[in-house]
């Protein structure tokens, strides 16, 4: 892949926003990391505890520093959407991660017609994801944009802390 850097080694992964801790487990076992997984659902999070995983809950749009204790492999898949302000979120795992961090994330592409009874606050265009990982200080490295099923758009951004 892109991302693969001289010296670099994956030191730990978190999923942001979750239902399943099926990454959890497969970044754990892949390469024998720690791992760890936050949602704002207490639920999703007692499931995860529940089958041994480290998880806690967080709600994205407090006013707090995220603690993603020392992960540097992070995904965040359709978590965006939910929150009012996702740039002030980005800047913030922008600011809780170490260099060289592997960040993927990944939006439905709603116009400016959210899905707002699925809970989707902010709706995103073509290309945005790409502008706001960038502004939040990652690289973007690669992107794609697909459609699901042909029930929706969405797009997957992969970009790395440099500095």
């Amino acid at each position: 892949p892109a991302w693969r850097l001289p010296d670099w080694k994956p030191i730990g992964f978190c999923e942001i926003g979750f239902k399943y801790p099926r990454l959890l487990k497969h970044y754990g076992e892949k390469w024998d990391i720690p791992t760890l997984a936050i949602d704002c659902n207490p639920l999703a999070v007692d499931l995860a505890i529940l089958n041994g995983y480290n998880a806690k809950v967080v709600n994205l749009s407090d006013d707090v520093n995220i603690d993603l204790e020392g992960a540097n492999v992070i995904t965040m898949h359709h978590v965006l959407e939910h929150l009012p302000n996702p740039m002030d979120t980005l800047r913030k795992i922008y600011d809780a991660v170490p260099v060289g961090t592997v960040f993927q994330v990944e939006i439905p592409i709603e116009n400016n017609d959210p899905k707002l009874d699925f809970g989707h606050m902010f709706g995103f265009h073509a290309g945005d994801l790409q502008m706001f990982m960038n502004s939040a200080g990652f690289v973007a490295l690669a992107g794609s944009s697909v459609n699901i099923g042909y029930a929706y758009w969405i797009e997957r951004v992969t970009g790395i802390k440099v500095e």
